[in-house]
């Protein structure tokens, strides 16, 4: 029953968000956001999240690194010279 409910809401959450807003949404805030990452100032991402994501992917001694939706980048940054080779590939459809 609780599984049912959960996906009727997901279902009309998934309408309600079009793409369009997705789009939109992202246009208005992105400089925003993007400045919030490069000057570290989500705590959590400073303190634990971002740390966390370098050393796991450290740990698995890449050659190479892919992040796809990368975002602003930081993740390309704070691998770069750590790995042979590092792309950072971000798409914005209109």
């Amino acid at each position: 029953m609780r599984w049912a409910r959960v996906q009727r809401a997901s279902s009309l959450g998934d309408r309600a968000l079009s793409e369009a807003k997705i789009v939109e949404s992202w246009r208005n805030n992105a400089h925003a956001w993007t400045s919030a990452v490069r000057e570290q100032r989500i705590d959590s991402r400073a303190l634990v999240t971002d740390r966390a994501i370098v050393e796991a992917v450290l740990a698995r001694a890449p050659r190479s690194v892919l992040d796809i939706g990368c975002g602003e980048g930081w993740l390309a940054r704070r691998l770069a010279g750590r790995a042979s080779r590092c792309w950072a590939s971000m798409w914005l459809l209109s």
